[in-house]
């Protein structure tokens, strides 16, 4: 790690309160400093999740008041995880729209259509219409509504 000119060095304390900062290194490969001198080096999936993914790659969690420093490292590709999206057509987004809008009614919620977002409430399932892909203010309700759909048939 003597090569400056590949890192980038960040204290953490002086940039968590900037989060087009923190949106800057999603998908970045870092390194980072925390409690007990314990460092952790990878791609940066997400800050603050709500969402699980399962894939063959190790994901550690750090809670963002034990982060001390963030090492930004040069872009390795042969590291990079595989992306496994699927790519959908405008015909199996609609299909999706019409089955997720028919579930919803089915366990008697009110459903509205609002252009391509489908709207529960003061909750909006945004295209492609996945779990993933929920807008809500409260967390909790996100939630409930994420499970419903996983629970689509």
């Amino acid at each position: 790690m003597d090569d400056t000119s590949a890192q980038t060095y960040y204290e953490f304390n002086a940039s968590k309160e900037d989060p087009l900062f923190l949106n800057s290194l999603i998908f970045k490969y870092v390194k980072i400093q925390v409690l007990r001198d314990i460092v952790y080096s990878g791609y940066l999936e997400s800050i603050d999740p709500l969402q699980y993914r399962e894939m063959n790659v190790k994901k550690i969690l750090i809670p963002g008041h034990a982060v001390l420093n963030i090492t930004v490292l040069d872009d390795i590709d042969c590291m990079k995880p595989k992306n496994n999206e699927v790519i959908l057509t405008s015909e199996d987004v609609l299909e999706k729209k019409q089955k997720m809008i028919s579930w919803f009614k089915k366990n008697l919620l009110p459903v509205i259509e609002e252009g391509e977002n489908i709207v529960v409430g003061n909750i909006s399932v945004l295209p492609p219409y996945s779990e993933n892909d929920i807008c809500a203010l409260n967390p909790i309700v996100a939630t409930e509504v994420r499970k419903m759909i996983l629970n689509m048939p």
